[in-house]
């Protein structure tokens, strides 16, 4: 699955990373929990991380830092018009956890998309590869 995710992620010109997780990585925590891949230098292992352990339902993340020629969060002020939550992932893992935990009881799991504060990278997350791409 993830050479489908990155095919859809490289043919829209996004740039940064995409993860989906392993159909036998058990619960939450568990080392080996998602394969990945990117085009982008900077590591987000700890975003994908974050967006598995908020629902072991997720299967497949996605961080765009760059669409096309545009800076992610300027392109997603056209591209999601009603706008985006956006979360720090500054701080301790149980700070982020919880910031996530408190955005999910105010509607992010149907929004499945959220930018992340500090370096304004989109994030698109979900059950199958098609809840990214009807975005």
């Amino acid at each position: 699955m993830i050479d489908n995710v990155w095919t859809w992620f490289t043919n829209l010109d996004y740039k940064g990373s995409v993860s989906v997780r392993n159909p036998d990585s058990g619960n939450y925590g568990a080392s080996g929990i998602f394969t990945s891949k990117a085009n982008t230098p900077d590591d987000d292992i700890f975003i994908h991380e974050a967006l598995y352990e908020m629902d072991p339902d997720y299967t497949v993340v996605a961080v765009i830092k760059q669409a096309g020629d545009k800076a992610a969060r300027d392109w997603a002020s056209g591209a999601f018009p009603d706008g985006i939550d956006e979360i720090s992932f500054e701080g301790s893992p149980e700070d982020i956890q919880e910031r996530l935990d408190k955005a999910i009881l105010e509607g992010l799991a149907h929004r499945k998309v959220l930018m992340v504060r500090e370096s304004g990278a989109v994030v698109m997350f979900g059950y199958k590869l098609e809840d990214l791409i009807s975005r």
